[in-house]
Formats: structure tokens, C-alpha cells, sequence
């Protein structure tokens, strides 16, 4: 964790522990706080064959990289954007991990965000307070 743990920012923010885990795990998952569109069906972003190579290249290098890792490098080396990294509305992790099973035929690990470590919390690098910008540390007047 950077920063709190879900349980108290819940309280902080007076929703539920299951609302701060959804919102982390949607951040984690897509890197946006936005709600996901409901209903219909969603156009997938698919990666192109200069994309799909350097997922591939980025998994030979680190066989251990997950699926949210390979879209943050994709990101923080400029091969996309957040408009066009590989996603489906729902999950560029999603679309990444197509990719892998279709090069590599396994399964990401990391693509449930309701896997939990032995300790029982959910795992995470983010924190409430990096995406709200630390709004939730305020106190009540």
C-alpha cells in the first residue's frame, strides 16, 4: 500500500469498504476512477501488431510481468496513450491478457482484481489517497 488502508479511507469517506476496494480495483484495472458504461455491448480498442510486439517483447524480457504492469510501461514508454492502449472500455488489462494467451496460450495471474494475498486484503500499488489526491485526509468542521 502507498498511503492508508481501504478500511479507514472508507470511514473517512463514509462509504464502504467494498466501495474503496471496487474503486481501487477499477483504478488498477483501467487506470480511471470513471464508472464503466452499463449495458450494451463494448467496442474493443485491439492492439496493433507494433503493440502486440512489444507486449511481447515486454514479457520475454520479465516472463513474471503482469498484464496492469505491461499497460503502465505501454503507458510510461510512450508506445500508448490512454485513448489507445489496447482495452475494451472495461479493462486494457483484459485486452493485454488476450494478447498473452493468444502468443503465449496461459493465463495471466493477475487478471482477477478479487485475488487476495495470504493476509486477506486485497492487492494493490495504489492508495485512495494518490487518486483522490489526498482530499480524503481533510478533517470535519
Amino acid at each position: 500500500h502507498h498511503g492508508i488502508r481501504p478500511c479507514v479511507s472508507s470511514r473517512q469517506l463514509r462509504v464502504s469498504h467494498g466501495c474503496v476496494s471496487k474503486i481501487l480495483c477499477r483504478y488498477q484495472e483501467t487506470g480511471s476512477i470513471r464508472p464503466g458504461a452499463i449495458g450494451g455491448s463494448k467496442p474493443r480498442q485491439v492492439a496493433t501488431p507494433d503493440v502486440e510486439k512489444r507486449i511481447e517483447e515486454y514479457k520475454r524480457e520479465n516472463p513474471g510481468m503482469f498484464s496492469w504492469e505491461i499497460r503502465d510501461k505501454l503507458l510510461k514508454d510512450g508506445v500508448c496513450d490512454r485513448g489507445t492502449v489496447p482495452s475494451g472500455e472495461a479493462s486494457s488489462v483484459s485486452s493485454i491478457s488476450r494478447v498473452l494467451r493468444a502468443r503465449f496460450g496461459k493465463k495471466d495471474d493477475d487478471d482477477d482484481c478479487d485475488k487476495k494475498e495470504e493476509d486477506g486484503e486485497k492487492k494493490s500499488k495504489h492508495s485512495i489517497d494518490g487518486i483522490l489526491g489526498d482530499k480524503g485526509n481533510r478533517t470535519d468542521e
